[in-house]
């Protein structure tokens, strides 16, 4: 699947192909081998296209144990993320104290694409498009692409 999958759906809104919408306080945490393929990720109340001020959150991080029950003394390893679109959130992808994260194919609008410290041993950012997917025509009006005269 490539990543203009979900641009290239003929008749095809995006809240009826398969995706996840995820309110701007949530955020998908991935845990060692774990990762997302072929999905779209976008926040909760967008409009197409919409204003880059209201994006918020972060979509997806490498998960830093929380729960009193986690191991905190284990890395975090081999995240992935394959044939993804991230659209809307201040961060894309939060890659914190992880080896070897690998994204392939990823397509990304947020305010800031991907966040990554302290990762180490080989990560893998393959075929990355950060583009304004969902704000590219956000103040494009007809008077601005018209010529006069014509």
């Amino acid at each position: 699947m490539s990543p203009g999958y979900f641009r290239d759906l003929p008749g095809q809104p995006f809240d009826t192909a398969g995706g996840i919408r995820l309110g701007p306080t949530g955020t998908i945490r991935l845990h060692s081998s774990s990762g997302l393929k072929a999905l779209l990720v976008y926040r909760d109340g967008m409009a197409f296209p919409d204003d880059p001020a209201k994006f918020a959150g972060t979509a997806i991080q490498c998960a830093i144990p929380v729960h009193p029950t986690e191991r905190r003394d284990l890395p975090i390893a081999d995240p992935f993320l394959q044939d993804v679109m991230i659209l809307g959130f201040a961060v894309g992808f939060s890659c914190i104290n992880a080896s070897r994260p690998k994204l392939r194919g990823v397509s990304i609008d947020a305010t800031n694409g991907i966040l990554a410290c302290n990762s180490w041993d080989s990560a893998t950012f393959r075929d990355i498009h950060i583009y304004p997917y969902a704000t590219t025509l956000l103040n494009l009006t007809t008077s601005k692409i018209g010529r006069a005269h014509v």
